[in-house]
């Protein structure tokens, strides 16, 4: 349960202030809830305990590109990539910024290199899927959806997806949150979707 594992991180941070993995996990669900201002406040904290940290500079990444610091999201995104060439979550920063920028050639190519390193990562399709569409490729878009429906066979979402291409907010999908489990990210199983943007949710 989302709310019992924050609870525990907050508790964890009080007893040892310097749990740098704990302060990483209340900045990403701070993150996926809109809370920039509370995500901000833990990434500082986790940069003082390990500036060179892979996950540190991605959480600092996804926490400058919500703020539309479009110029410090890729800066930090290349500091983890320097030190973790393989790091997904950063790539999807680069790929995210791109399409900010409105340059899907630029997004899928930092996407492809994702799913080189883990094509179990959801999210690294949805950002295709949102490129592809800007592109106008119809056809593209559905082998993407092909493909996940032979990765993740039991996903509902996929086999009968409820919201077209041109619809999918990747950075806080409408249906569910799709959040890889490993670098930096946790994977939420509270969706946020029903929360106001800045608002503590619902039993925290």
């Amino acid at each position: 349960n989302i709310n019992k594992l924050f609870n525990i991180l907050k508790k964890i941070t009080e007893i040892d202030p310097s749990h740098l993995d704990a302060h990483l996990k209340l900045g990403n669900i701070y993150l996926a809830a809109k809370l920039t201002d509370k995500a901000l406040h833990e990434s500082e904290i986790a940069f003082k305990l390990e500036p060179d940290n892979s996950d540190v500079r991605v959480l600092r990444a996804n926490v400058l590109l919500q703020l539309s610091d479009n110029q410090g999201a890729v800066r930090e995104a290349n500091v983890a990539l320097r030190n973790e060439p393989d790091n997904v979550e950063a790539l999807l920063v680069l790929a995210l910024e791109r399409l900010d920028d409105n340059d899907p050639d630029g997004a899928i190519i930092f996407i492809e290199r994702g799913i080189d390193a883990n094509e179990q990562n959801i999210a690294l399709y949805l950002v295709k899927i949102k490129a592809l569409n800007i592109r106008n490729q119809k056809v593209v878009i559905e082998s993407v959806f092909n493909r996940l429906i032979e990765l993740f066979p039991d996903n509902d979402d996929f086999n009968n997806p409820k919201s077209s291409a041109g619809e999918i907010n990747v950075r806080n999908p409408e249906n569910k949150t799709y959040n890889s489990p490993d670098t930096g990210h946790y994977p939420a199983t509270y969706g946020f979707e029903n929360d106001l943007d800045g608002s503590i949710p619902d039993d925290w």
